[in-house]
């Protein structure tokens, strides 16, 4: 579960960064957002320092030499030591070699020209200028070793967070726009919809990925910070109500359902169950996933006033869709609720009101539980740029493919 850490200094985040990036060869984004505590847009914007004050440095994926594929998915970090291994310097971009594949090319055909692996000595005197030289003597090696196709840079780069409900679908966007555009690497967090709204606000990354839509208070810090978003609707989603397969239990009303998770029914007696204790499982507080579950279950009318009902002490919070499910498939008096596309055959999703969950019954807009999913994009993309074809993936038959593929609801039908 990820805690919030308001209002830290930036020297302290950064303390906080060292610290974690220390006893480690490489990590990225989301596992640091884990680790410190820290808002996803807090750690983009101290690694942002931390790499421009030369004491972090940023691998992001490239091809190897050997093979003209991509390596990773993800831009990853490393805290600089007093000896470190090779690599090759082109500005800002880091282009790692590991040791084991590191090699020059006067034994090629192509004539004398060679690239030599530097070996850099980090000492607070020198550093700067030893750095420096490096980028200045490597730069055209590298430039050279990219136009023969030994190297393959990355161009550019699309940044993406938030959401884990909708995590599965930009990761799948992400993987066939890759596929399409070999010089576009797109990178996914899932820090959750609200680290995500932070991040767009904050401008540290290129879509926010939201399971609910933004809120009056994120629009205004956005706002101040000169930043427009808008909307796009990649796909429906029902919220299915999830219990242990060997749970008797088939159907419920959205008022039981409320009444579970306020605490009001206890006992799977009560509604029809075996007599045992009922376990609630929710997902976090900052997740759009029980935003939306809050929205449609918990808040309802009495004598046409809204009422919120609050969440039972007792619940357990979990951090993704995915450990709902988990802690479901282990446990046979629990209830939880996630997104369509985690329903498998290792749970059990409940009818609600007589109604099950389903592609159809989603479009149709019969189940009670549905809300519709999100990417946010500082203003409209500039048409043909690959932020707008990205964000408009969906619209299109393969995209209508790949959200059908991962268990959600297309906005279009082919």
């Amino acid at each position: 579960m990820i805690v919030k850490a308001a209002h830290i200094e930036s020297e302290g985040s950064r303390e906080i960064l060292r610290n974690a990036l220390l006893s480690r060869q490489a990590v990225d984004l989301e596992a640091l957002v884990n680790s410190t505590g820290m808002d996803a847009g807090t750690v983009r914007k101290e690694l942002r320092s931390l790499v421009a004050a030369g004491e972090v440095e940023e691998l992001r994926p490239v091809a190897f030499m050997e093979k003209q594929r991509r390596a990773t998915v993800s831009t990853h970090y490393r805290l600089l030591r007093e000896t470190d291994t090779k690599y090759l310097w082109e500005q800002s971009l880091v282009v790692r070699i590991p040791a084991a594949r590191a090699f020059n090319f006067r034994q090629q055909e192509s004539g004398e020209r060679g690239i030599i692996p530097v070996q850099e000595q980090h000492n607070e005197k020198g550093r700067k200028t030893k750095m420096k030289k490096t980028r200045q003597a490597i730069l055209g090696i590298v430039c050279a070793a990219a136009c023969t196709g030994s190297i393959a840079l990355a161009e550019e780069t699309l940044t993406l967070d938030g959401s884990t409900t909708v995590g599965p679908i930009a990761k799948a966007f992400a993987e066939y726009y890759m596929s399409l555009n070999k010089d576009v690497n797109v990178t996914v967090g899932e820090s959750g919809s609200g680290n995500g709204a932070k991040s767009l606000v904050n401008s540290t990354c290129d879509v926010a990925n939201l399971s609910r839509f933004m809120k009056t208070s994120e629009f205004e810090a956005a706002v101040k910070n000169g930043v427009t978003p808008v909307a796009h609707v990649v796909a429906m989603d029902g919220l299915p109500v999830l219990v242990h397969p060997s749970n008797p239990v088939t159907d419920l009303k959205v008022s039981q359902v409320r009444d579970i998770f306020s605490g009001k029914i206890t006992n799977w007696k009560q509604v029809g169950g075996p007599d045992r204790d009922i376990i609630t499982i929710s997902r976090e507080t900052n997740s759009g996933t029980y935003e939306t579950f809050y929205k449609l279950v918990m808040t309802h009318k009495v004598n046409d006033e809204k009422v919120k009902e609050k969440i039972a002490e007792k619940t357990e919070y979990v951090g993704s869709n995915g450990a709902i499910r988990a802690r479901i498939q282990k446990t046979p008096n629990a209830i939880g609720y996630a997104g369509l596309g985690f329903v498998d055959r290792t749970v059990k999703a409940l009818e609600i009101e007589g109604v099950y969950p389903d592609l159809d019954t989603v479009t149709s807009g019969e189940y009670a539980i549905s809300r519709p999913l999100f990417m946010f994009t500082n203003g409209y993309p500039k048409l043909g740029s690959h932020v707008h074809r990205f964000v408009t993936l969906h619209l299109g038959p393969k995209g209508q493919e790949i959200v059908e593929s991962i268990g959600f609801v297309p906005v279009t039908k082919y």
